[in-house]
């Protein structure tokens, strides 16, 4: 099993109806259930108020070489931004 982490420690959204993101990682196409979150309990966020999100999950090791991507949307319409460095990592 590979422990995978997604961290955005710097993360925000814009937008006017409670802008958010939702994070994920998918391994070979198929996109993981466990998800990642956060949203503004305000319509439209007050300048750039960071949200840290960090996702982790378990990916069970294959003998073929595994493609693990990091995704990210935002929700309802708003537009994440990552202006900081951010990390994606698995340690086996």
């Amino acid at each position: 099993m590979a422990l995978v982490t997604l961290n955005l420690p710097n993360p925000f959204a814009e937008g006017n109806n409670f802008p958010g993101a939702m994070l994920g990682i998918s391994v070979n196409g198929t996109v993981s259930p466990v998800r990642a979150s956060f949203t503004y309990g305000v319509p439209q966020s007050q300048g750039a108020n960071r949200m840290p999100t960090t996702l982790i999950i378990g990916v069970p090791l294959t003998l073929n070489p595994l493609e693990v991507v990091a995704l990210w949307q935002g929700v309802r319409g708003s537009t994440v931004i990552i202006d900081s460095p951010a990390t994606f990592s698995a340690i086996i």
